[in-house]
């Protein structure tokens, strides 16, 4: 009978979810949602932005509290969860969004909850150096335990993260589109980490828009649509067009709009730019309907060229033309001049989250909804239903808050509020970030509208594919200075990445 107990234990899963709903306002962000982790598997999960993927893992963390349903955990059924219960039931997240303090030090990060402890009350300082090395060194990393967070690249910072998860006990481990914030050389490390992990037993939820990652690191894929369950497969009985069906509810046979644009008169100029000792002597144009791609690994220079253009970098020397005249210099002449930029961090440069969809999308368009400095509410009204309905925001309330909408809709109203502003030329800095397949098709289907308008765009992109399939010619950055220039005819991943690290040296894991 006990060997029968231990047998029918071992089979159980790590984790399962029954039958899960969860309401706001009489909204279902969750319907019948059953999901379940083994031990040793990474498990995949999957679906547009507003899915219910973040909903069903703040279940799963206790945040939040079922309306309906069974969370059965090593066995263990419960109705609901508290944060803490969910700690000591060995569950732990990676958000995208990190949360250390850069101030402190690796260890310090690590152990913030519950350091080891002398007599007195004091804090083992030694012993918690001694027991971070000892969990990065599981994770094959050679970080150091005594380093300032703030001195590490992202890609160190995130595997901190994983860390703290681990010096709970967490043997339940959330990745929360772990890669998005990442530069294309730490991928590797941590898909290294994952799979550690994974031999040790751990079960992993891998939560990630990037489809290629699902079919190298997953086991299994549970596909979320419109707060319920679709479908849960083994990830060799799919493909990328199957689960991309299963999400959005349609095949999207053409992700990428045919480039059919004619670029017409240069509309700007790039010469000899320096700026602050972090990108050099870089030239180059862009023309009517034309997109420029840029291309490079994180910290290349691409996104600090992008700011910069605008307003929000300091020149150190060379010239910037616009229209055949000298560049604006700040952010506001910039967009009034129809020169915008789309951000790479919607959430903290691109919107007021705790304001409405109507106050994000009126805020640079005062000029056309004012009348002697008094808002014309009909007009705004107009114009913000108008572009919501254009640019397919859903829910499209615009009473709204901008915190409430999914990443996907969230970059919508980023871009709808600066098409109102009628651009020239629009800088998009990693357009696609963090948002779903079906987003972004409709995103890439917003610039070729701009290039058929004769608009000009530069597409700053740690996205290869995306860079191939929409632009017109790609500089690559290499450590602050254009490596070189490559034609769509001659686009390749291989080609962009040849120049964009310029060696064909591996480099160790811990150099």
């Amino acid at each position: 009978m006990a060997d029968m107990m231990n047998a029918n234990r071992l089979s159980q899963p790590l984790l399962a979810l029954k039958n899960i709903d969860k309401s706001f306002g009489g909204i279902h962000a969750l319907s019948g949602v059953s999901f379940d982790l083994k031990d040793g598997e990474i498990h995949a999960l999957v679906g547009e932005n507003g899915a219910g993927k973040s909903t069903l893992i703040k279940i799963i963390t206790g945040a939040y509290t079922p309306d309906k349903g069974i969370i059965a955990i090593n066995g263990t059924e419960l109705n609901s969860l508290n944060p803490e219960q969910s700690r000591r039931l060995g569950v732990g997240v990676v958000y995208q969004e990190f949360n250390i303090l850069p101030e402190l030090t690796v260890a310090e990060n690590i152990f913030l909850e519950a350091p080891p402890m002398q007599r007195f009350g004091l804090i083992d300082m030694k012993a918690r150096s001694n027991m971070a090395k000892q969990l990065l060194d599981r994770l094959g990393t050679c970080i150091d335990p005594n380093e300032l967070v703030k001195n590490l690249t992202v890609g160190e910072q995130q595997i901190v993260e994983i860390t703290k998860a681990l010096a709970t006990n967490a043997r339940i481990l959330i990745l929360d589109e772990p890669s998005a914030v990442l530069p294309s050389r730490d991928l590797d490390r941590l898909f290294s980490v994952i799979k550690t992990l994974k031999s040790e037993g751990c079960g992993i939820i891998y939560i990630s828009h990037r489809l290629n990652e699902i079919f190298e690191l997953a086991d299994r894929v549970t596909v979320l649509k419109d707060g319920q369950t679709v479908v849960t497969k083994d990830v060799s009985e799919t493909n990328n067009t199957d689960l991309v069906r299963l999400m959005v509810g349609r095949p999207l046979t053409d992700m990428y709009p045919p480039a059919d644009n004619k670029p017409g008169e240069v509309i700007l100029e790039v010469n000899n730019l320096n700026i602050e000792g972090t990108v050099f002597d870089v030239n180059f144009q862009v023309r009517e309907g034309e997109v420029v791609g840029l291309a490079g690994l994180g910290g290349c220079g691409r996104t600090t060229v992008c700011r910069t253009l605008v307003g929000l970098g300091k020149l150190v020397s060379g010239k910037i033309k616009y229209m055949g005249k000298p560049a604006l210099r700040s952010p506001s002449q910039a967009a009034k001049a129809g020169m915008v930029l789309i951000p790479e961090d919607r959430k903290t440069h691109g919107l007021v989250l705790n304001q409405s969809m109507r106050f994000n999308m009126a805020l640079p368009n005062l000029s056309q909804i004012g009348r002697w400095g008094v808002l014309q509410h009909t007009v705004e009204k107009q114009i913000v239903d108008k572009a919501i309905s254009d640019i397919q925001i859903r829910p499209s309330n615009p009473e709204i808050t901008a915190e409430n909408l999914s990443g996907g809709n969230q970059q919508k109203i980023v871009v709808g509020k600066w098409l109102l502003t009628n651009p020239k030329l629009v800088i998009f800095d990693e357009p696609t970030r963090g948002i779903d397949v079906g987003a972004k098709a409709e995103i890439y289907m917003r610039i070729r509208e701009l290039t058929h308008r004769g608009i000009g765009v530069i597409m700053a992109s740690s996205e290869l594919p995306e860079l191939i399939g929409m632009a017109d010619r790609i500089l690559v950055f290499h450590e602050g200075r254009i490596a070189g220039e490559i034609s769509r005819e001659n686009f390749s991943e291989e080609e962009i990445m040849h120049l964009a690290t310029a060696t064909n040296e591996e480099s160790s894991p811990c150099n």
